[in-house]
């Protein structure tokens, strides 16, 4: 990672510090990766990540950076068409919620959770390949999870990994002083929704609004889940929704599987439950999920080629076609899939509302 504006301004570098000292710089590091014994892999850098700074991305093409460094460039993290170009994997690198440690009342909330999902999805529909869900320190608000230090201070643990690749805390702990942040759970229904099979195709079905996105997903060229998200918060049932299924030239199936990812509100911090099952309130996780798994089946109208799917306000629901491992699915890597356009149509319905 590289913050081009942080050399002159913190005084690490003399000006100017433009794109030519930038990839001189570069190829520096890489010398020293390549020289060093201790380093067995040579060709696992991440770049150009460049997050502010006094010139733009498009200065820097022009030096042949790119040809310059594609052979020790595992990821490119700028410019999907140029990632492309070179058959590498596109990143994005360092998101969350908000920037610099979140805002408290947002990034630690169940709707952080949700949104997590959403923009995750949102992203696979674009082909990224896989996002930096970023922690911080013990003051950041969008963290995964914390634990309690034995004098009772609430530390974070240093977990950054890419392709939101994260894991509970070790378990069982006999010691229970973790707490699950509420944006973890989106990893694992992200986790889940991606599956193993390393040909899933995410398209992006949303047609009713920035508070009611939807998902397919393709296996194989084959339709086996679906994701609808509930954004609005009202507890009175006036904005619960139902999700309509439809496939165009096939047929739903006479039932299907739903896992949801519930909580009272947008807002609240605990009390977050994935298909049933939670991991505990403050200080209460073990790293091992509480309560049975809930899976709910839903008949569907073979008739008239429908599948509805109700949702509360607030709530995110993942639908199986086909019953689902009773076992959370753990992500694999992740291939480049082409954008396609295959035949399913979904629709939110308002329950006593007009469009």
């Amino acid at each position: 990672m590289a913050d081009i504006s942080a050399p002159i301004s913190h005084k690490y570098r003399d000006a100017p510090y433009g794109v030519k000292e930038y990839s001189n710089e570069f190829a520096s590091l890489v010398q020293a990766i390549q020289d060093n014994p201790k380093v067995p892999i040579k060709n696992m850098l991440i770049g150009p990540s460049l997050t502010s700074g006094p010139w733009l991305p498009d200065q820097l093409w022009p030096t042949g950076y790119l040809d310059r460094f594609k052979d020790v460039l595992k990821i490119i993290a700028m410019e999907h068409a140029r990632a492309q170009a070179l058959g590498k994997p596109f990143m994005l690198f360092e998101t969350n919620t908000a920037t610099c440690s979140g805002l408290q009342g947002i990034s630690d909330t169940f709707g952080a959770a949700m949104w997590a999902v959403d923009y995750g999805l949102t992203m696979a529909a674009a082909n990224f390949s896989g996002a930096l869900l970023h922690t911080g320190g013990v003051h950041a608000y969008y963290n995964v999870r914390l634990f309690r230090h034995s004098f009772g201070i609430s530390i974070s643990l240093p977990i950054d990994l890419p392709f939101f690749l994260l894991e509970a805390p070790p378990a069982p702990q006999t010691d229970k002083k973790w707490t699950i942040g509420a944006i973890y759970y989106s990893v694992l229904v992200v986790a889940e929704v991606f599956g193993k099979s390393n040909v899933s195709q995410i398209i992006d079905t949303s047609n009713n609004g920035i508070y009611n996105p939807s998902y397919a997903i393709y296996d194989e060229g084959a339709l086996s889940k679906l994701v609808f998200i509930n954004f609005i918060d009202d507890p009175t049932g006036a904005h619960d929704i139902t999700g309509t299924i439809t496939i165009n030239g096939g047929q739903i199936p006479s039932e299907v599987y739903v896992k949801y990812l519930l909580a009272s509100s947008v807002s609240v911090k605990t009390n977050i439950t994935w298909a049933g099952q939670t991991f505990g309130n403050k200080f209460e996780v073990d790293g091992l999920p509480k309560g049975d798994v809930n899976v709910v089946k839903i008949a569907c109208n073979q008739g008239v080629n429908q599948c509805h799917i109700p949702l509360k306000a607030p709530s995110l629901a993942v639908v199986f076609l086909k019953a689902p491992p009773m076992t959370n699915a753990a992500p694999g890597r992740q291939t480049l899939m082409p954008s396609v356009l295959l035949p399913v149509v979904l629709c939110f319905v308002f329950i006593g509302m007009a469009y």
